[in-house]
């Protein structure tokens, strides 16, 4: 009995990473970007001293330039972990966080370009502060719970969604 309820565990750990963008990555979810398939997975370098660098684990990749940034916005997308209760039900008891960032600015060629990442929890805080430091933008946040999330660090909050009556 104790063998299969550590068996239960230890399949339960494996399964909410499974699930779960890993905390030192970063998820391409999509924009006008063609150069790389919606929800590749990979890493950001941001230490590059012209522009933000996104390379896909299985190839493509994203160059945003400094300079040419035009906005940046920065979101949550809060859940409940539904996957990972099936295997433990107490998963229920926390949420899962999705640190959403979309950045929109010019290309080589000066064509208006729009790309969203999801950054892993690890990764958001740096990856925006550079964003912030060497593009010169504010950086939008979509509600006041992402404010906080980020430490205050939004400066411009996004226009509220208008209410239909």
């Amino acid at each position: 009995m104790l063998k299969r309820a550590a068996c239960v565990i230890l399949l339960a750990l494996a399964a909410q990473g499974a699930w779960a963008l890993g905390s030192d990555k970063v998820k391409f979810m999509g924009g006008t970007v063609a150069s790389v398939p919606e929800r590749t997975e990979g890493r950001v370098e941001v230490t590059d001293p012209t522009s933000m660098v996104f390379r896909g684990e299985k190839g493509g990749s994203v160059q945003v330039p400094w300079r040419k940034v035009q906005s940046i916005e920065y979101g949550q997308k809060v859940s409940r972990r539904w996957k990972t209760a099936i295997l433990t039900p107490w998963a229920l008891l926390s949420k899962g966080r999705k640190h959403m960032v979309t950045i929109t600015y010019k290309d080589a060629a000066g064509t208006e370009q729009a790309a969203v990442f999801e950054f892993g929890k690890d990764v958001y805080r740096p990856a925006l502060a550079a964003l912030k430091a060497k593009s010169g933008k504010q950086i939008s946040c979509q509600d006041e719970e992402a404010k906080k999330q980020f430490g205050g660090g939004c400066f411009v909050m996004a226009p509220e969604p208008e209410k239909k009556t």
